[in-house]
């Protein structure tokens, strides 16, 4: 979804969404990528509990802008 809604309005991505097993997982994807930005996606019901974390590691591993998307 958030894929298709960026492409709209003229932004890429960079590979396909997909789901980590662990926040490790993530940062490492992410510094690999060479990305400034970074867009967390998942289940609303998991946010509460996971993306302040994601977002953390994220931002530890370079992320210049965050969306939670």
């Amino acid at each position: 979804f958030a894929q298709n809604l960026f492409a709209v309005g003229g932004v890429g991505s960079i590979g396909a969404e997909q789901a980590h097993a662990s926040l490790e997982d993530l940062a490492l994807a992410f510094r690999q990528s060479g990305a400034a930005v970074a867009v967390i996606t998942g289940a609303d019901a998991r946010y509460g509990d996971q993306a302040e974390d994601a977002a953390r590691a994220l931002k530890q591993a370079g992320a210049l802008w965050i969306v939670l998307a």
